[in-house]
């Protein structure tokens, strides 16, 4: 027999998936979600919307990106909104 189990919902906190992001290459900023969680020592990646949007020279996940010089921002606990979209916040 199969029995269901209600548990109370815990609230997602901190820099989470949907949590509000934002990247600055030189003096261009691109507003951003954060779609993944990795390791404390990982510097991070970006989607190569957003390295197009920094003008990157070379946006391709094979071989692109640019070494240093990319500033993330986050907003711990709040969702992220970017071109209209409202994202719902989630651990990983």
């Amino acid at each position: 027999m199969a029995m269901a189990i209600g548990i109370r919902a815990q609230p997602t906190r901190g820099i989470v998936i949907g949590c509000k992001a934002r990247a600055r290459y030189k003096e261009t900023t691109v507003d951003a979600v954060v779609a993944d969680v990795s390791d404390p020592g990982d510097i991070g990646e970006l989607s190569i919307a957003a390295a197009k949007a920094l003008k990157f020279k070379n946006a391709s996940p094979r071989n692109g990106g640019v070494n240093s010089g990319v500033a993330f921002e986050f907003w711990p606990d709040q969702p992220a909104t970017v071109n209209g979209e409202l994202y719902e916040l989630r651990s990983a």
